[in-house]
């Protein structure tokens, strides 16, 4: 088990490396060149899930011993990963200063102080053996790191387009007019809408108020990261050690704090508490929320099947159809409202508009995926079939593993990476998820093998 939550370290590794596919990389480098850091990354990442496959079909069953990592060697993680954030935020004021970053070193350093003070709190509260008080105090302390961008960094879709298009998204919501549109951001570009009306609905507040989108994630990311330190607190004590320094590696990633703009958050609570529901029993809410989930991002519609296999297997078919109606009823009530019966462009927007850019044969260079090398040799017609027999293949493999949930999440997040390798489009954050369901996958084993 201990080895497991090294090889779910190595993959987070492999992203901070990599950060967005250009920096360190230089986009204007040889385009053989950018491919092939491309293919050693995603080699990189598929060795190392290779590996953890292995070790989670077998492994012993009994929990690892008690690691010989001791408390102060833990609470390093923080300290140093912090002053990698300082030092990228520095980095980026300098990058993006034309497009409206600034420098604001009182502010940063104000903020890196009280992030060593909650980290410092952490620290005497794991060596009192008070984990989830630890927890809570490091993020804490990565929160206030968080909070700089608000201070120095402007929503601009000329960094990254993700919260700007969602936010005027949510704004022609709230005014009657469709979201599935193309809409002019403040770079000069007509974007398409491709988030659906569940992943929107939660930012409205925002919009309405009118607040910086930012205060959702983090309010999001919040509820996460402390939920799941409660959740490290009941694991036996032989995993307690791994699983906090995933989870401060998560809290701390560098390549987090400085994509600022990332979106997901929302997502990632929604998923957790349907995950409640569904292992606690409660299957009527959970079907609402495996709804919900399903009509805010198309990540949810790969885990369905891995999710529904589970409960077949748990429930029984009269249960998994309940569960199944139920979700489909909330989450086509959720589309049906956002959509607004403009469904023809909603299928442009979420589907037409990336086929039409693969058919043209000039797929996104430096995304981590094997789209591009696909689309060198000709074969852009093999990514769907190749998609289905991997969802189908890590399906059988989970059928011949006990009927548990984390089996479903440790093979429904092994899919998601593999339909990320053939993706029209496959971005370093959206690996993230793959890391968080593996976590998950381990952490629900260490739980059962109590």
């Amino acid at each position: 088990m201990r080895a497991s939550w090294v090889l779910v370290l190595l993959v987070l590794g492999v992203l901070q490396v990599r950060g967005d596919g250009y920096f360190p990389f230089d986009r204007t480098w040889p385009k053989g060149l950018l491919l092939g850091i491309v293919l050693f990354h995603l080699g990189l990442i598929w060795l190392i899930l290779n590996k953890l496959y292995h070790q989670w079909t077998h492994s012993s069953p009994l929990p690892s011993k008690k690691s010989r990592f001791s408390a102060q060697t833990i609470w390093l993680l923080p300290p140093i990963l912090t002053l990698i954030i300082l030092a990228g935020q520095a980095w980026q004021a300098e990058r993006f200063e034309a497009v409206g970053y600034r420098w604001e070193p009182g502010w940063l350093s104000g903020l890196a102080l009280l992030a060593f003070f909650g980290q410092g709190v952490a620290w005497r509260a794991a060596r009192a053996g008070k984990w989830v008080k630890a927890l809570s105090w490091a993020w804490a302390g990565a929160l206030t790191l968080k909070l700089y961008p608000l201070f120095a960094f402007p929503l601009t879709a000329k960094r990254s387009d993700m919260l700007p298009i969602i936010y005027e998204a949510g704004r022609a919501w709230l005014d009657g007019r469709p979201i599935y549109q193309y809409f002019m951001l403040d770079n000069g570009v007509s974007t398409q809408m491709v988030r659906l009306p569940g992943m929107i609905a939660l930012y409205l507040p925002a919009v309405y108020f009118g607040l910086d989108l930012r205060w959702v994630l983090l309010f999001f990311e919040s509820i996460l990261f402390l939920s799941l330190a409660l959740a490290i607190g009941r694991l036996p004590k032989a995993s307690q050690t791994f699983a906090s320094i995933v989870w401060l590696a998560l809290a701390y990633l560098p390549y987090w704090h400085l994509r600022h703009e990332l979106y997901e958050a929302p997502f990632w609570v929604v998923l957790l508490l349907s995950l409640y529901l569904l292992k606690t029993g409660r299957l009527g809410w959970a079907g609402g929320g495996l709804g919900f989930l399903a009509a805010m991002h198309q990540w949810a519609w790969v885990l369905a099947p891995f999710l529904g296999l589970y409960l077949l297997r748990r429930e029984g078919l009269k249960r998994t159809l309940l569960v199944a109606t139920g979700a489909s009823a909330a989450g086509y009530g959720v589309l049906a409202f956002g959509v607004q019966g403009n469904w023809e462009a909603w299928q442009h927007h979420i589907f037409g508009y990336y086929e039409q850019f693969l058919a043209q044969g000039n797929p996104y260079l430096m995304a981590l995926y094997l789209t591009a090398l696909f689309g060198k040799l000709g074969l852009l017609g093999w990514l769907k079939p190749l998609q289905l027999i991997g969802v189908l293949g890590f399906g059988w493999a989970q059928l011949k593993r006990p009927a548990r949930l984390e089996e479903a999440l440790f093979f429904g997040g092994l899919a998601l990476a593999w339909m990320l390798a053939f993706n029209v489009v496959a971005w370093t954050y959206q690996y993230l998820l793959v890391v968080f369901l593996l976590a998950l996958a381990l952490g629900l084993r260490a739980h059962n093998q109590d």
